[in-house]
């Protein structure tokens, strides 16, 4: 285990296994290799809305339209994500909120909000 001295800000390091396991953590962070889930042009990522307006759809886990789960991609090595891109909404006059959250507690890891390509109007110049 580290502990940190707050008084000193330094950290204690119990032996070389530990460590090591600092320096992987280091390196982890440092270094890293781009995907983009789905990992193919034919598959897609469908996220359904709840029918009701102002209500949350049901927790799910993301999965691509061939059943590979987006879990699946931090099974060899650690991961996170960095961007989310939307690509279409199925309702022009609509704007969607999504969460995403892990683990069984939900803990959440990010939320955003789209809108539809009519929701909102170009400012008209007189």
């Amino acid at each position: 285990m580290a502990v940190l001295c707050e008084e000193s800000s330094s950290v204690r390091i119990n032996g070389r296994h530990e460590l090591k396991n600092i320096l992987d953590i280091i390196q982890d962070t440092v270094e890293h290799v781009t995907s983009i889930f789905p990992s193919d042009t034919n598959l897609t990522c469908t996220f359904t809305a709840h029918a009701d307006a102002n209500t949350w759809s049901a927790w799910t886990e993301i999965a691509d339209s061939a059943a590979t789960k987006l879990s699946a991609s931090f099974i060899t090595c650690h991961g996170h994500i960095t961007a989310m891109g939307i690509e279409t909404l199925s309702e022009a006059d609509a704007i969607y909120m999504i969460e995403i959250a892990w683990g069984a507690a939900k803990t959440l890891i990010t939320s955003g909000r789209f809108a539809g390509a009519t929701k909102f109007q170009t400012p008209q110049t007189i």
